[in-house]
Parts: C-alpha cells; structure tokens; sequence
C-alpha cells in the first residue's frame, strides 16, 4: 500500500513539476515491477537533470540533484519485522512439537504406572529434562521431599518390569527443572 501511495505522489510530483508524461509511465512501470518482485528492490533516485528535466532510476545520479525516493531503511525495518515474524513462528512451531513430544512422554508415563511394564530405565529416561508440573501431574505427591544445598529432591517408589516389583526414584531439581533422576 506504501507503495502504490509513493506513485502516486511521485506521479504527481512530476507533472507538477514539469516532467514529461514518458518519464512517468517509465516510472509507474518499474515500480510496478519491484512491487511484484520483492526480493529484486532496489533504490529509486529521482535526478534532476541540466535542463530541468525528473528522471526516476535506480542508481545515483550522475550529474545534477538527486533525491532517494525509495528509502532502504524503510526497506531494512520491513526486513527485520518479517524475520521477527518468521522466527516468532518457528518458535511457536517447536514449541508445539515440544508439547506434542511432552504429551507422548506424560502418556507413557502413565502407561508405564498403570500396566507395571517398564523398567527402572524407562522411567529416568522419560522423566529427565522434565519440569515439576509435568513430575506432579504423571507421578503425583512424593513420598518423601529433602531439601538439600538448595535444591529440591523428591522420592517416589514406582512399579517395574526389571526383575523387582518395586524401584525408588529419587528426582534431584534445579530450579523448576529436573537435574537429574537416579532408580535404586
């Protein structure tokens, strides 16, 4: 839209100035083109030559006054505001796949409590990494909770497949985050 309203006022601008009616059509065609090819822009100069004349191009001009038109930091913020886009979209793109991949792990989880199916390794891998959200919601309450050097660790006895019936998980975090699960 910015650049159509710059044609137009750059048509406009050019008849009222005395500039010929070829050097306008010249202009509203080349910008139509880098309108519709967007990664080919370029910066538009209006020169004015020696006799007076306004002639639109897209290098500086050689001889007489010139005027940029087209300004490449308008061009460079645009730039930036659609790599923002992007890169806020891949962000919430792998934030959902992070959530998918949360999901599949907190229903395996539950899997593995309901059907006593796997081992003591199964559970520390599918718990490491893991916040206390998703330890509360698949585990539930700790058996038992120990506050040491400043960080939580929880204790929870859960069934296996390995050879026992029963393993003790202890769930050492950092912050909000588990640092690490050990099975005994």
């Amino acid at each position: 839209m910015g650049l159509i309203c710059r044609i137009y006022a750059a048509e406009f601008k050019a008849f009222k100035n005395g500039g010929s009616d070829v050097n306008v059509k010249i202009f509203f065609v080349a910008a139509a083109m880098a309108g519709v090819v967007g990664s080919a822009q370029a910066d538009v100069y209006r020169c004015t030559a020696a006799d007076g004349k306004t002639v639109y191009q897209q290098s500086p001009c050689t001889s007489g006054s010139q005027k940029a038109v087209d300004d490449s930091n308008a061009r460079a913020k645009q730039r930036a505001e659609v790599e923002k886009r992007e890169a806020d979209a891949r962000d919430a793109e792998m934030e959902a796949k992070r959530d998918v991949e949360v999901g599949r792990k907190m229903e395996q989880l539950r899997a593995c409590l309901r059907e006593k199916s796997c081992s003591s390794y199964t559970y520390v891998s599918l718990l490491e990494g893991q916040n206390v959200g998703f330890v509360n919601e698949t585990l539930g309450k700790p058996e038992s909770v120990q506050m040491v050097g400043g960080r939580s660790t929880d204790y929870f006895t859960v069934p296996t497949s390995d050879g026992r019936k029963r393993a003790r998980l202890q769930v050492v975090y950092k912050g909000l985050v588990i640092d690490r699960v050990n099975a005994y």
